[in-house]
């Protein structure tokens, strides 16, 4: 679906296309970004940023990468699931964090996710325990700590300590009744 558009007060997540990979690419090749990532190196070469977003293209189903993009058109990160149920996974460039764009982009793919796949129980996360910002925007969102675990980053040496959450159907729309 090429023109699939997912728009919040500030953001829209799309599908990635070419002319966006220059520009994932510097993000992703943050070491302050890559660490945290499992699935990026460093250094991110255009060959292995091109297979990442080939390997997250919307294909209709719950397992894909959205670039993330402000109002003023700019890429700013990427948003997507992976895997069975489903794994959250979401980056911004750093210039970008502590606006809530992470939380904004977040509850537009959660709102889309939960009520296109109407089978879809539950959005499994991880982080690494030296990035309590993403731990805060998962808790914000509803998603609850269901414990810990160890996590690879193609970024680092060694694994890191990791907290794994869990957000299902029913927690996700409770939290809506809650604000509506």
């Amino acid at each position: 679906m090429a023109g699939l558009l997912l728009s919040t007060g500030r953001l829209t997540l799309r599908p990635f296309r070419e002319v966006d990979l220059a520009a994932l690419q510097q993000i992703g090749n943050r070491p302050e970004v890559a660490r945290m990532m499992a699935s990026i190196p460093l250094p991110w070469h255009l060959d292995a940023v091109r297979a990442w977003v080939a390997a997250g293209a919307w294909r209709g189903l719950p397992d894909f990468r959205f670039g993330v993009f402000d109002s003023d058109n700019r890429l700013i990160g990427a948003i997507g699931l992976e895997g069975r149920p489903p794994a959250l996974s979401f980056f911004l460039t750093p210039d970008c964090w502590g606006r809530g764009y992470a939380s904004e982009a977040l509850e537009a793919l959660l709102d889309f996710v939960f009520g296109r796949f109407s089978d879809l129980a539950e959005v499994t996360a991880e982080h690494l325990e030296d990035n309590p910002a993403s731990g805060a925007v998962l808790r914000k969102s509803g998603f609850v700590e269901a414990g810990q675990s160890t996590c690879r980053s193609s970024a680092r040496v060694e694994a890191g300590a990791s907290r794994v959450y869990r957000l299902t159907r029913q927690a996700h729309k409770a939290q809506h009744d809650e604000i509506s």
